[in-house]
């Protein structure tokens, strides 16, 4: 699964786009191209938070855009991740870049 930021449907090259992505043009080639798109929210954090959980993001604590005077705001420790639920089946899994979804205490 991929999320990224700032990413117009029609900016890859697998959508016709302008911009030269050979190795998502082979991941598509080869897997599902999505043709419709939808959001989670509106901005980057929640929609990551519904993302990870598949729960609107107001019952997962991410209400808006992670910010440094907001250090309060975190992925409730009760949500469950995709990845967690992948894990418990036996996958490995990893992140890679941006979190911006908080920290708990527990640095999940």
């Amino acid at each position: 699964m991929l999320l990224a930021d700032d990413l117009g449907s029609k900016d890859l090259g697998c959508y016709g786009g302008p911009v030269k992505t050979p190795v998502l043009d082979s991941l598509a080639a080869r897997g599902v191209k999505f043709t419709d798109f939808h959001a989670g929210a509106a901005v980057c954090s929640p929609s990551r938070a519904t993302l990870i959980t598949g729960r609107q993001n107001l019952r997962t604590g991410i209400y808006g855009v992670l910010q440094d005077h907001w250090h309060n705001m975190h992925l409730l420790e009760r949500e469950v991740t995709i990845a967690e639920v992948l894990q418990q089946a036996g996958y490995g899994t990893a992140h890679f870049g941006k979190w911006h979804i908080g920290m708990t205490s527990g640095n999940r």
